[in-house]
C-alpha cells in the first residue's frame, strides 16, 4: 500500500495536470474574440509578517537556569562514573517480573538504531526552527527554552543513574570482570536516550502548537519516535522496561513544563470605557495595542 503522504502528492500532481473545462458551452461552439483587458498595475508586494513571539524570557533568570543545570549536567557525567560501585554478579531472580523481559537481550541494531534516533530528534527542534521563523528573536527564545528542557531532564538523568547505579540488563547472569566492574554496567535507571528523545519532541510540539495552534500530527509523531527508541533501548539490553517507563516520564513532563511555564500571555483586547470619577468623567484604556 503506498504510503498516504505519497498517495496525495500523486493526486495533487494530476489534480495540477488537468486542463480546466468549461461545461458551459459545447466544444464546436464559435469562439467571439475578445480583445485583451488592460494590464492591471502591478500591486506592491505586502512584507511578511514578523513571526510571532511565544515564549517571554528573563535573560538573567534563564541564563542563570541554563549555566546552572548545564554545569551540574557536566560534572556529573565527567566525575558521576567515580561514584560507581560494582555490586554484581547479581541474580535474575532479584529482577521484577514486569522487567525480566530485558533479561539475556543484547541487539547491537536496536542499539545503534536508537542512538541514531535520539540524535535526529535532538536535532529537529533546532531545524524545524530555523526553517518556521528562521534566525530571528522568536528562534533565540525558543532555543533558550529548548537549552533549558535539555539541561534540566539531562541532569535529573546523571544524578538519577549515579545515586541508584542500578545494574544494566546484560550484567545480570555476566561472569565476564570486564563487565562486572565498568561503572557503565551500572547506570540502568532512568533511560538518557529515551528522556532526550521524548523531551525534545514533546518541547518541539510545544513551540509549534502555540505558534501555529494545535498540531495533532506532530504530537503523534513525537509518541511513536520516542516509543519506538524505548523499545530499541530494552531491545538492546541497555535498560528494562521500567527505565525507559521513567524517562518517557521525565522527557515528556520537562518537555511539556519549561514551555508552559515561558508561555507569553497574549495581551487582553483593547477596550476603551467612561468611568465616572469625581467631578465628571475619565476615559479608562485597557488590553494592548
Amino acid at each position: 500500500m503506498l504510503p498516504a503522504s505519497l498517495a496525495l502528492a500523486i493526486l495533487v500532481a494530476q489534480a495540477a495536470a488537468t486542463p480546466a473545462v468549461d461545461a458551459g458551452a459545447p466544444s464546436d461552439a464559435p469562439v467571439a474574440a475578445v480583445p485583451p483587458a488592460p494590464a492591471a498595475p502591478a500591486a506592491a508586494t505586502a512584507p511578511s509578517p514578523a513571526p510571532r513571539s511565544v515564549y517571554e524570557i528573563r535573560p538573567w533568570v534563564d541564563g542563570s537556569v541554563v549555566v546552572t543545570t548545564g554545569l551540574a549536567y557536566g560534572a556529573l557525567a565527567l566525575f558521576g562514573p567515580n561514584w560507581i560501585t560494582p555490586h554484581c554478579p547479581c541474580s535474575a531472580s532479584e529482577v521484577p517480573r514486569i522487567d525480566q523481559v530485558a533479561l539475556g537481550k543484547h541487539d547491537q541494531t536496536a542499539d545503534s538504531l536508537s542512538t541514531a534516533t535520539t540524535l535526529l530528534a535532538l536535532a529537529a527542534p533546532v531545524v524545524v526552527d530555523a526553517i518556521d521563523v528562521g534566525f530571528t528573536r522568536p528562534m533565540l527564545e525558543d532555543m533558550v527554552v529548548y537549552a533549558e528542557v535539555l539541561t534540566i531532564s539531562g541532569t535529573a538523568t546523571e544524578l538519577a543513574k549515579y545515586v541508584v547505579q542500578r545494574p544494566r540488563p546484560y550484567v545480570y547472569g555476566s561472569t565476564s570482570s570486564s563487565t562486572l566492574d565498568a561503572s557503565s554496567s551500572y547506570v540502568s535507571f532512568f533511560s538518557g536516550h529515551t528522556t532526550a528523545t521524548f523531551a525534545a519532541l514533546t518541547s518541539l510540539s510545544m513551540t509549534v502548537s502555540l505558534r501555529h495552534g494545535p498540531q495533532a500530527w506532530l504530537w503523534v509523531v513525537t509518541a511513536l519516535v520516542g516509543t519506538s527508541v524505548a523499545i530499541e533501548r530494552v531491545a538492546a539490553g541497555q535498560h528494562f522496561p521500567t527505565d525507559v517507563m521513567m524517562g518517557t516520564v521525565v522527557g515528556v513532563g520537562v518537555g511539556l513544563l519549561v514551555p508552559w511555564l515561558h508561555e507569553r500571555s497574549a495581551p487582553a483586547a483593547p477596550a476603551v470605557s467612561l468611568a465616572p470619577v469625581p467631578g465628571g468623567g475619565a476615559l479608562v484604556v485597557r488590553g494592548g495595542w
